[in-house]
């Protein structure tokens, strides 16, 4: 089973692999990264399975993977450019922390602009530029994708309300994340 969701992966680039609990989702996520050698990696998970993911790097491949914490905010772009790290690891939360330098166009949901709750798409994000250095991007518990109802404001609001169902979502390409 876990051949043929790496070849089906490898085939189609993008895909939500949404198997029932427990048939090795993780693993699948991994294979097609590595087998595409498609490092730098970037996953993005719940804070609670960080480790969970830098620790099925290091059992499934020779890659090594860094969780995204404060104590390598400024260095991991470097870490990962010298090859002393290839996965890196970031919870939803934190992703605005790493990579978004900015959001156009935000408004509230009276429509005045703000910062309280706030209405974007995809479009409106301004990225770092060391986004552009993932191969490859992991999402896992994809449904976190959705537009947020209250609690948690997540990044990628908008244009992934399709992706409702799956985990995790697997993506990538020759150089740009997907």
């Amino acid at each position: 089973m876990f051949k043929e969701g790496i070849e089906y992966g490898l085939a189609k680039k993008r895909l939500i692999i949404g198997d029932e609990p427990g048939l090795g989702k993780t693993l699948q996520s991994i294979g097609i990264v590595d087998t595409a050698n498609a490092y730098p990696c970037l996953v993005i998970c719940p804070s609670s399975l960080k480790i969970n993911w830098q620790r099925e790097f290091g059992k499934f491949t020779d890659k090594s993977a860094l969780v995204l914490d404060n104590s390598v905010r400024t260095t991991w772009p470097y870490l990962l450019k010298m090859g002393m790290h290839h996965v890196a690891i970031v919870n939803y939360e934190s992703l605005r922390k790493y990579f978004v330098w900015d959001i156009n166009g935000r408004t509230g949901s009276n429509g005045s602009s703000g910062k309280g709750n706030q209405s974007f798409r995809l479009k409106d994000v301004v990225f770092c530029p060391q986004i552009r250095m993932f191969k490859s991007v992991i999402i896992d518990e994809s449904h976190r994708v959705k537009r947020p109802v209250g609690t948690t404001d997540n990044l990628h609001q908008g244009d992934y309300d399709r992706q409702g169902m799956g985990n995790p979502a697997v993506g990538y390409s020759g150089g740009k994340p997907t």
